[in-house]
C-alpha cells in the first residue's frame, strides 16, 4: 500500500509502497475482490507540502492500494496514466492543485478525496496514439530522476523537463517562454514557503 507521505524517500515519479496490509478473515472473497479492483499504479497525493515534497502524482512499479495521503486513479486506459503522472507533476499541474486546495495549513495545499476527482485536467482521451507514446517515452526516461521540493521549481533542472515533456505531448512546446515565466513567478508565492500575506 501506499500510504504514508514521505518527502525523503518520495523523490521521483516511481515510489514504493510504504506499507504491507492482509485481508480481514471477516471479509468475504466478495469483498476482498472488490478491495483489489480498487488497486492502480497512479496515487494523488491529498495533502501537498510544497517545501518538503516532490510529487503531486506518484506512480508505483506494481498496482497497490492508496491510503489516507494518496488517493488512487484508476482509468481503463493505463497508458493515459503516463500522461496524467507528467501533467500532474508539471509546473502547471502543481499550480492547478494549489489553485484548488485549501491552504489554511502554512505550506500546504490539501483536497478532500472526493474533491481529486473535481481537479481539472485536459482531456487526454483526445491525445493521439503517437502522442500517448512519446508521453509513455518521456515519462519511462524521466521516472528515475531526482526531483527536487516543489518550491525549488525553477532551478531544477528535471522538473523543467517534465514540464517540457509535458508541452510536447500537448503540441505546444512553443509555450515554453511562457512557461518558464510562470514557473519563476510560482516559486515566488509566499504561500509554498508558509507565509501569508497579512
Amino acid at each position: 500500500m501506499l500510504w504514508n507521505l514521505n518527502g525523503e524517500n518520495q523523490r521521483s515519479l516511481i515510489v514504493h509502497p510504504t506499507h504491507r496490509g492482509v485481508p480481514s478473515n471477516r471479509v468475504d472473497d466478495d469483498e476482498i475482490e472488490r478491495i483489489r479492483g480498487q488497486r492502480s499504479r497512479l496515487f494523488y497525493n491529498r495533502g501537498m507540502r510544497w517545501a518538503t515534497q516532490s510529487v503531486l502524482c506518484a506512480t508505483t512499479p506494481n498496482r497497490n492500494h492508496g491510503g489516507v495521503s494518496w488517493s488512487a486513479l484508476i482509468h481503463t486506459n493505463e497508458d493515459l496514466c503516463f500522461v496524467l503522472s507528467l501533467w500532474l507533476n508539471s509546473t502547471i499541474g502543481f499550480l492547478i492543485h494549489w489553485t484548488q486546495g485549501m491552504r489554511q495549513d502554512p505550506g500546504r495545499a490539501r483536497v478532500g478525496s472526493k474533491a481529486v476527482s473535481e481537479i481539472p485536467i485536459p482531456n487526454f482521451e483526445e491525445l493521439s496514439e503517437n502522442d500517448i507514446q512519446k508521453a509513455k517515452n518521456y515519462f519511462n526516461e524521466l521516472s528515475s530522476s531526482p526531483l527536487d521540493v516543489c518550491t525549488n521549481v525553477h532551478i531544477d533542472a528535471n522538473r523543467i523537463s517534465i514540464d517540457n515533456a509535458i508541452l510536447d505531448v500537448m503540441g505546444i512546446p512553443q509555450a515554453q517562454p511562457i512557461l518558464d515565466r510562470i514557473r519563476e513567478l510560482w516559486s515566488q508565492e509566499p504561500t509554498l514557503r508558509g507565509i501569508h500575506r497579512s
